[in-house]
C-alpha cells in the first residue's frame, strides 16, 4: 500500500495539530469578541479612547500596542487607506458581528484599519500562545496526544477568566509571559528577561513575574547570577512602568481600587459557589471557575500536580502566585480571575505535572464492568 515508504503519520499529526490550533484560537477569540469586543460601548476603556490617550487610568497605560498600530496606519497614504476601507466596508463583517457599538460616523478609514489590525494581532497572539504552551508541555512530558489535550483544556478554561471583563492587552500579556517562561525553561535566560521587559510596555504589572523567575533556575545555579537576573528584570520593568504611567497622571480615575472588604464579603457568601456564566456564547451557561462542580475537580488536580512538582517549580509557583494573589484579592473585584493572569503559566505547569495522576484518579473512580 505505502510502497514509497512515506511517513504519513507526520502529515496526519500536522493536519490534526493545525485543526486543533485553528479551532481553539477561533473559539477563544470568538467568545472574547462576542462578549466584549474592544469595549467600544464604553468611554473609559474603548480602543479609540486608549489610542487617543483619553481612557481612564489604568487602562490608558496599556495602549502601547494599539498606539503603534495606529501609528503604522497613519503612515499609510490616504489613497491606500481609502482603498482598504472600501474593501472592508463591502461587507463590514467584523463591525457588524463584533464591533457594532462603534457609531457609523466614527468608522473612518483610519479607525477601521486600527480595529482590523488589532483583531488580526490578537488572533495571531493567541495562536502563538497555544504553540508555545504545547512546547512547554513537551518540555516536561512526551506525547503528541497529551500536548494537544493540554492546549484544548487550556482553551476551554481560559474564557472563564473573562466573566467580569476582558481587554485587548490580556492576550499580549499572556503571550509575553508564555514566551518568557518557555525561554527560561530552555535556559535562554537573557532572551526571556528581554521578553518580560517588553511585556511590561503592554501592562505595568509585569514586574511581578520576576519574583517567580528568581527561582526558575537549575538547583546549582549561582546565587549571584540569580540576583543579577532578578535585579535586571525588576529594575527595567519598574522603569518601563514609570515611563508608561507618567504621561497620564491627570487622566480620570486612579490606577488602584481597594476591594479587600468587598472581596471578603463576596467569597464568604456560599451562593457564589453555584454561579454560572455565559462566556462561551449567548444562552449557553457553564459553571464559573468558583462553581463547586468545577473548582472541586480543579483542586484535586492541583493537589496531584503539587505533589509531583520539583522543589524548583514549587518555589517558582509560590514566588509568582503569592504576590499576584495579594494584588488580586486586594485590588481585584470579586471573581475577576483575569487578574491572576501573571500566575497562569505557573498554574499551567502545575496542572501538567498532575495530569497523569488526575487521569488515573478519574479512571479509578469510574465503576468497571464486572467480568463474567
Amino acid at each position: 500500500m505505502n510502497k514509497y515508504k512515506v511517513d504519513l503519520s507526520k502529515w496526519m499529526r500536522l493536519g490534526l495539530l493545525w485543526l486543533i490550533l485553528a479551532a481553539c484560537t477561533a473559539n477563544v477569540c470568538n467568545s472574547f469578541f462576542t462578549k466584549w469586543g474592544f469595549r467600544e460601548k464604553t468611554t473609559y476603556v474603548s480602543l479609540e479612547s486608549v489610542i487617543n490617550n483619553t481612557a481612564f487610568q489604568p487602562y490608558v497605560y496599556r495602549g502601547t500596542i494599539p498606539r503603534l498600530v495606529d501609528q503604522a496606519v497613519s503612515n499609510i497614504d490616504e489613497k491606500t487607506q481609502l482603498k482598504l476601507y472600501q474593501l472592508i466596508t463591502t461587507s463590514d463583517v467584523l463591525k457588524n458581528h463584533f464591533f457594532n457599538g462603534v457609531p457609523t460616523e466614527s468608522w473612518t478609514p483610519r479607525l477601521a484599519l486600527d480595529y482590523h489590525l488589532m483583531y488580526a494581532l490578537m488572533m495571531i497572539a493567541f495562536l502563538i500562545i497555544l504553540i508555545y504552551m504545547r512546547k512547554i508541555y513537551l518540555h516536561f512530558k512526551q506525547g503528541f496526544t497529551g500536548s494537544l489535550l493540554a492546549i484544548i483544556l487550556f482553551s476551554l478554561l481560559y474564557p472563564l477568566l473573562f466573566n467580569h471583563g476582558a481587554y485587548f492587552y490580556d492576550f499580549f500579556e499572556l503571550l509575553g509571559l508564555t514566551l518568557s517562561t518557555y525561554f527560561f525553561l530552555k535556559n535562554h535566560k537573557f532572551l526571556a528577561s528581554l521578553i518580560l521587559i517588553l511585556t511590561a510596555f503592554n501592562k505595568e504589572t509585569a514586574f511581578v513575574a520576576a519574583f517567580g523567575f528568581f527561582f526558575l533556575h537549575e538547583k546549582d545555579y549561582p546565587l549571584n547570577k540569580r540576583i543579577f537576573y532578578f535585579m535586571f528584570q525588576i529594575t527595567l520593568c519598574l522603569l518601563v512602568r514609570h515611563w508608561i504611567m507618567a504621561p497620564y497622571a491627570n487622566n480620570t480615575d486612579s490606577a488602584l481600587h481597594f476591594h479587600l472588604i468587598d472581596n471578603l464579603i463576596y467569597w464568604l457568601n456560599p451562593l457564589h459557589y453555584l454561579k454560572v456564566v455565559n462566556v462561551y456564547g449567548i444562552g449557553m451557561y457553564a459553571p464559573a471557575l468558583e462553581n463547586i462542580f468545577l473548582i472541586s475537580w480543579l483542586l484535586i488536580w492541583v493537589k496531584f500536580g503539587w505533589k509531583n512538582l520539583s522543589t524548583t517549580l514549587k518555589q517558582f509557583t509560590l514566588g509568582i502566585f503569592i504576590p499576584n494573589f495579594m494584588l488580586f484579592f486586594t485590588f481585584g473585584s470579586r471573581d475577576e480571575f483575569r487578574n491572576l493572569s501573571l500566575s497562569l503559566l505557573a498554574i499551567y505547569i502545575l496542572l501538567i505535572h498532575g495530569f497523569d495522576s488526575f487521569k488515573n484518579w478519574l479512571d479509578a473512580s469510574v465503576k468497571q464492568p464486572s467480568k463474567k
